[in-house]
């Protein structure tokens, strides 16, 4: 009994992992993309190097 429910245990982490990981991925690449918008706005970077950065974190 026991061993079914550390199996069932197991199978519901490695289950959620790849979608825990997935949004913390997705908040990363937002998260980078609006310091890069924040740059640009600023005037830090230019347009050929905003284009080129966004390009880099769309993929």
């Amino acid at each position: 009994m026991m061993c079914i429910l550390f199996l069932l245990v197991i199978a519901f982490i490695l289950l959620n992992s790849k979608g825990i990981f997935e949004r913390f991925d997705r908040f990363d690449k937002n998260n980078a993309l609006a310091l890069l918008n924040e740059k640009y706005a600023k005037g830090e970077i230019s347009d050929d190097e905003y284009e080129k950065r966004k390009k880099i974190l769309s993929t």
